[in-house]
C-alpha cells in the first residue's frame, strides 16, 4: 500500500482476523473468546471502532463470513424529529 490504506481493508482485515480465531493454535485462536455454534458474530475491535463479523461453520470448517453493519443518522446539520412529535 503505497501512501494510504483503502478504506475496504479494515474490513478485509476483521474478516481475516475473526477467521484466524478458528484456527486451532493461532495466536488469534489462542486470545479469542469464541462462543460455541454453527453461526458465530465475533466482535473484532480496531483503532477506530468495531467490526462485528459473522463466522458460519459446518463441522468445525469454516464455510462462510460476512460483516454486520448498521447505519444511523449521526449529524447532517439539520433536526430530526420523529413524526409523532
Amino acid at each position: 500500500i503505497p501512501h494510504t490504506c483503502h478504506a475496504s481493508i479494515g474490513v478485509f482485515g476483521a474478516v481475516s482476523v475473526a477467521s484466524a480465531c478458528l484456527i486451532s493454535g493461532s495466536v488469534a485462536q489462542g486470545l479469542a473468546r469464541v462462543p460455541p455454534g454453527r453461526h458465530l458474530h465475533l466482535s473484532v475491535e480496531h483503532p477506530t471502532g468495531e467490526f462485528t463479523v459473522e463466522l458460519q461453520t459446518d463441522n468445525g470448517a469454516l464455510v462462510g463470513c460476512g460483516l454486520l453493519r448498521t447505519a444511523r443518522l449521526l449529524f447532517d446539520g439539520q433536526v430530526c424529529v420523529p413524526d409523532f412529535i
